[in-house]
């Protein structure tokens, strides 16, 4: 059995208290024939275990998944990028690189996206 998360954990307790107290405040409910003190303690209990039940309910709901889809509003062009130092062209091979050193001098070349506007 997979070991239970914190929050999961949270749930499954809130659950059983809520039904402990759910099924004594039933038995009240029912032996407040004898007393009439236990018909309060009685919907007490019974109103703890709704709330708690409610409470629970609430952490099983999940948020709906956005998709965010993006696209650019221009034109892309792809330019060629040139060594600053001698105007070799740079070669790219991991587009997430942000350093290049250019292999004609050895200059090293920080490659910085600015915006457009």
């Amino acid at each position: 059995m997979p070991p239970l998360s914190s929050s999961r954990f949270l749930l499954v307790t809130t659950i059983a208290v809520s039904a402990i107290l759910g099924f004594l405040g039933v038995l009240f409910l029912l032996a407040s024939a004898m007393d009439p003190m236990r018909l309060w303690v009685g919907i007490i209990l019974v109103g703890i275990a709704l709330v708690l039940v409610a409470f629970a309910s609430k952490s099983l709901v999940k948020p709906p998944s956005i998709t965010v889809h993006w696209s650019p509003s221009g034109e892309m062009k792809l330019e060629e990028l040139k060594c600053p130092n001698c105007s070799a062209p740079l070669q790219i091979e991991n587009p997430s690189v942000t350093r290049i050193v250019c292999q004609y001098c050895g200059q090293v070349v920080e490659i910085v996206e600015e915006p457009m506007w």
